[in-house]
């Protein structure tokens, strides 16, 4: 917490590994949460494929837990329109990188977390892919920590401080990289479990 700055926050957690897992923990029930609903959907549009099922149970439990920190912080504990539309948004965007990173790990043939806990396994598809756990396990750390987490942990970041009328970057660089680092151990473990079986969900 004390510590400011990308890499400077990269460098203190990998120097304190238990703070990275800690952040998994806190992570872990919104992406469960996101994972029920996404089972939801899929339940009831048995046609929408695990990766957007995915993507919009997370961007979901994304938007309502931007407005429930911005109401907190909120003096009187109120959202105004403003803010819930900022909290909208930001869900909407964390919807968008979920599946565009969902989408690259599937043409990767990696397992992307979000599919997985809804209920797709992605094929792997490419010659990269299945040459072993170790291709995996890297490409599913890029792919959730750096193309998925990073980004939404960056831009949540930024509407919680325009809601509050805060500088837009305050904290910016600190939530992605801890963001990103979370995302890493949690693409890379779920990568071990890709199947060359599975049925493809990149549609």
């Amino acid at each position: 917490q004390e510590t400011k700055g990308f890499f400077p926050t990269v460098g203190a957690a990998l120097s304190r590994p238990s703070t990275i897992g800690h952040a998994v923990l806190e992570s872990a029930p919104s992406m469960f949460g996101g994972g029920a609903l996404a089972r939801g959907l899929l339940k009831a549009a048995p046609s929408v494929s695990p990766l957007v099922a995915g993507a919009i149970g997370e961007g979901a439990v994304s938007a309502g837990q931007t407005a429930e920190q911005i109401r907190q912080a909120t003096p009187a504990g109120n959202l105004t329109p403003v803010q819930s539309a900022i909290s909208l948004g930001s869900g909407a965007l964390t919807t968008a990188f979920g599946y565009g990173g969902g989408k690259l790990l599937n043409r990767l043939g990696i397992t992307d977390i979000d599919q997985w806990i809804a209920g797709g396994r992605p094929t792997l598809i490419t010659d990269q892919a299945k040459r072993g756990v170790v291709a995996r396990v890297v490409g599913g750390i890029a792919g959730e920590g750096v193309f998925e987490e990073l980004p939404q942990s960056a831009q949540e970041q930024v509407a919680q401080n325009l809601a509050l009328d805060k500088p837009w970057n305050e904290g910016v660089p600190e939530a992605a990289a801890m963001g990103m680092l979370a995302g890493a151990v949690m693409g890379g473990g779920a990568a071990i479990a890709t199947r060359t079986d599975a049925p493809r969900t990149d549609r």
